[in-house]
């Protein structure tokens, strides 16, 4: 992990390219302490980027084989929704499985022109019931219960007529847009506040943690009896 500010703008890094930046609990508690350090030095806007070439492969199957809810990547879910900041995310490439949890979090999403969207549970035949929860309120429920039933992966252009994606741009012109856009919004500090905590609301609205609840303990023990099947005896 990385992060820097530059005036009130601020900038977080995901840098695991060995693993696609799958997060695990070590990426996700550093991701925390980076988020907590910005906002203490009072920034009000944040850049979510990823080393290339993958945005994030979502969870670290590792963590998976005991089937509990507390992965690192649910761990990061919940900081980014829980933080002060106005998240844009710069999207540079592919986004599996929980990176698009990550991204829901997210009031503003930049993409390139590259980059696509998975949610690729179903190909092991199971249902990605926690991503579920936490996309219905941004995308049209059939075009989710299109994404969750065949695992498909979703064009930059046509996730961005889903709602899913504000901007698509050239990749050469990914870092420049995203910093455009935040600096206008960090010259309105009470605006982004406000939107920050409408986001919040609409995406996590008062049944959310019943649908997600019941939707993601099946989802993970899933999960873990197909990673204790793929493990070697």
């Amino acid at each position: 992990m990385a992060a820097h500010h530059d005036g009130r703008v601020g900038r977080v890094r995901l840098q695991r390219p060995d693993k696609r930046n799958a997060v695990d609990t070590a990426l996700a508690e550093e991701a925390a302490l980076l988020m907590r350090r910005l906002a203490a030095a009072g920034i009000d806007v944040a850049l979510l980027e990823a080393e290339p070439p993958t945005f994030c492969a979502g969870h670290d199957l590792s963590e998976m084989g005991a089937g509990t809810l507390e992965t690192g990547a649910m761990r990061l879910i919940e900081e980014l929704n829980d933080s002060d900041l106005f998240w844009i995310a710069c999207v540079n490439g592919p986004v599996v499985g929980a990176g698009l949890g990550i991204l829901a979090t997210c009031p503003m999403v930049i993409a390139t022109t590259d980059a696509w969207f998975s949610l690729p549970e179903a190909d092991l035949g199971f249902f990605p019931g926690g991503m579920f929860a936490g996309l219905e309120n941004i995308i049209p429920v059939r075009k989710l219960m299109d994404m969750a039933m065949t695992g498909r992966r979703v064009p930059a252009a046509e996730a961005m007529s889903w709602g899913l994606v504000d901007e698509v741009v050239d990749p050469a012109d990914l870092m420049s847009t995203a910093e455009g856009i935040a600096a206008s919004l960090a010259s309105r500090p009470e605006l982004v506040r406000l939107g920050r905590v409408a986001w919040r609301n609409h995406v996590r609205d008062a049944t959310y943690r019943d649908r997600h609840q019941s939707l993601l303990g099946p989802a993970l023990q899933a999960i873990a009896a197909t990673v204790g099947r793929a493990e070697p005896a």
